[in-house]
Formats: structure tokens, sequence, C-alpha cells
């Protein structure tokens, strides 16, 4: 199972996540609820933030993107991102 989350690239609007994100982030869906993606804080280097949303900008889609990222608890654990837009 992959931990997914839908949002708005725009205004980073957080729509909805599934089971897996809950699991591994230990967030629930009332906890995302009127949040925006950067609130969630998921990122634990800026810099591999950034470089994945520049790639991402570029291309549309990421994938299998390597970083470190933070649960609700502030735990830290390794994962591969991938990213892309829908309509």
């Amino acid at each position: 199972p992959v931990a997914m989350i839908i949002a708005n690239l725009e205004n980073g609007k957080v729509y909805v996540i599934n089971n897996t994100f809950t699991e591994k982030f230990g967030y629930n869906q009332s906890d995302i609820e009127n949040r925006k993606l950067y609130e969630l804080d998921l990122w634990v280097n800026e810099s591999e933030r950034n470089e994945f949303v520049k790639n991402f900008q570029k291309k549309t889609n990421q994938n299998s993107f390597e970083a470190i990222l933070r649960r609700k608890d502030s735990s830290h654990f390794f994962a591969l991102v991938s990213g892309d837009v829908f309509t």
C-alpha cells in the first residue's frame, strides 16, 4: 500500500488522504480539514522539498524521489516520494 494525499497544487489545500497515509504519518481526515499542505510540515529537509518541487514543476510528475519525512508525532522516516498532476 502507498500513502496518498490529494491536494490543490496552486493553493496547497489538502482534500483527502488514504488509510495508508494515516498509518504512516499519523494524521486522519479530520486533522487535515481546512489545512494547507505546508502546514503539515512533512519534509524534514527544506532543501529536499525545494528540489522535489522544482523537479515537479519542470515535468509535472516526479517518481521515487528519496527524502526524509516527518510524522505527526515528529518522528522521521526515509521515503520515496512521487507526485502527479491530474485534472
